[in-house]
């Protein structure tokens, strides 16, 4: 029995009841963060290393949450889907690990990683670096024009956006469409394509409009705003793609599209 499930099952009811509970949490995850460092995904048998930098990185990659959450299920339905080859393009690739999932369990492929706040990329870099895989990062942000915009920085680093909302704090960031960066840097078309963009999934596609006729054949968009499903899902109808819903939880929509 691990420390987490004897917790659990002996002292957490206890502790709780003193208010505690939190407190001794805190100290575990802290000890843990202090003697880790990094931790691994295990996809289709493939091992992925990802760097522990604070407690939500801690928790994000924790062997619960990679049962729980969707997002690791979309990451090995992803890698079903591909083949030996495949250009890989990850708008919204915080720290890389769609990126670096895709870079480690498909052989030969390129990998494109657009993201467009400082740490994150420079955390994405050093997640590559420890799996030994070559990724492309694009240090900006996609939508539908081409200037400066404001990312507003939420108190999770896997929750900045480009919609002003309750967060205050943000900082500037170049906003380029994917069909002109795609064209200008010449990078070949993507395959797949994976969008987690914080709310502005229709602005990204807008802006990837061209891309879309070309020939990528799979997209994976995670809907922040469930009103706008169906006009995203209309959208990629348009485009030759046959939608459907990804129901893996009750929290997060998310729509694929293949061709």
């Amino acid at each position: 029995m691990s420390f987490s499930q004897w917790y659990r099952n002996y002292l957490q009811a206890s502790l709780k009841k003193v208010g505690l509970n939190d407190t001794i949490v805190y100290m575990y995850h802290k000890y843990k963060l202090a003697t880790t460092g990094c931790r691994s995904i295990n996809i289709n048998n493939t091992i992925v290393e990802f760097e522990i930098k604070n407690r939500d990185d801690y928790i994000w990659l924790s062997p619960a949450n990679q049962t729980s959450s969707a997002e690791f299920r979309i990451a090995e339905r992803i890698v079903q889907e591909s083949k030996s080859g495949d250009v890989f393009l990850d708008i919204g690739a915080n720290d890389g690990i769609y990126s670096c999932i895709f870079a480690k369990c498909i052989p030969k492929s390129t990998v494109i990683s657009v993201e467009p706040h400082p740490t994150n990329i420079e955390k994405l870099e050093r997640n590559a670096d420890r799996n030994a895989v070559s990724v492309h990062p694009i240090k900006m942000a996609f939508s539908n024009s081409n200037e400066i915009k404001e990312l507003y920085i939420g108190a999770n680093p896997r929750r900045h956006t480009l919609e002003s909302g309750e967060n205050n704090e943000a900082i500037k960031v170049p906003v380029r469409t994917g069909d002109k960066i795609l064209a200008d840097e010449g990078y070949p078309t993507p395959d797949v394509i994976k969008i987690d963009v914080e709310g502005v999934e229709k602005q990204v596609l807008q802006g990837l409009e061209q891309t879309l006729k070309e020939g990528c054949r799979l997209i994976v968009c995670e809907v922040h705003e469930p009103a706008e499903a169906d006009d995203i899902r209309s959208f990629l109808k348009n485009k030759g793609f046959k939608v459907s819903d990804l129901n893996l939880d009750r929290v997060q929509t998310h729509l694929i599209g293949k061709k």
